[in-house]
C-alpha cells in the first residue's frame, strides 16, 4: 500500500505525477493519495498508467495549465482495466484539450465534488473525455464550467466517444 500526502510539482518535462506499473501483475492496490498539486508540466498533471488497481484520492488535489490532460487514466497492458478509482475534491482547469482523459477501461470511477473548467489564458475544450469503457461511473456534486475570475467554460463538459456505460 502506498500513501502519498502533500506533494507539489511543476514544470516537469513530462507528467507531473505519474503512477505506472511495468507488468499486469504489479498493482497499486489500496494506494491513498491526498493533497497533491501539479501544474505547468509538459504532459499530464496526474497520470495513472496502471493495470488492476484500487486507488483512493482524497483531500484537495489540484492540477492546472498542463500541456496534456489534468488527469489521465489509462493502462499499459491490453485487456487490463483500472479496477476502482475514487477521487474527492479534484480541481482541474486550463489543461490542454481535456481536464480528465479516460483512455483505457475503468470498472468503477467515482468523482466526488470535482471542479472542472477552462481558464482565460489556457482554454480547455473538454471537462471529461471518455474514450474507453467505464462500467460504473458516478459524479457526485460536480461543478463544471462555472465562469468566475480566470475560470471559463469548456466547449464540452463531458464527451463520450466510445462504450461508456455510466451506472
Amino acid at each position: 500500500n502506498a500513501t502519498i500526502v502533500g506533494s507539489a510539482v511543476n514544470s516537469v518535462g513530462f507528467s507531473g505525477i505519474r503512477f505506472s506499473n511495468t507488468t499486469s501483475s504489479e498493482t497499486f492496490e489500496g494506494a491513498t493519495i491526498s493533497n497533491i498539486t501539479s501544474h505547468s508540466n509538459a504532459g499530464e498533471g496526474f497520470s495513472f498508467i496502471a493495470g488492476s488497481c484500487k486507488v483512493t484520492i482524497t483531500g484537495t488535489n489540484t492540477s492546472w495549465r498542463n500541456g496534456a490532460a489534468g488527469l489521465l487514466l489509462s493502462t499499459n497492458t491490453a485487456n487490463i482495466s483500472i479496477r476502482s478509482i475514487s477521487i474527492s475534491n479534484l480541481t482541474l482547469f486550463g489543461n490542454t484539450t481535456n481536464n480528465i482523459n479516460i483512455a483505457q477501461s475503468v470498472y468503477n470511477l467515482t468523482l466526488i465534488s470535482p471542479i472542472l473548467s477552462g481558464d482565460t489564458t489556457f482554454s480547455t475544450t473538454t471537462g471529461i473525455n471518455i474514450n474507453s469503457t467505464i462500467l460504473t461511473g458516478k459524479i457526485h456534486s460536480g461543478d463544471f464550467s462555472t465562469v468566475s475570475g480566470i475560470k471559463t467554460a469548456h466547449t464540452n463538459d463531458i464527451s463520450i466517444t466510445t462504450n461508456a456505460q455510466p451506472g
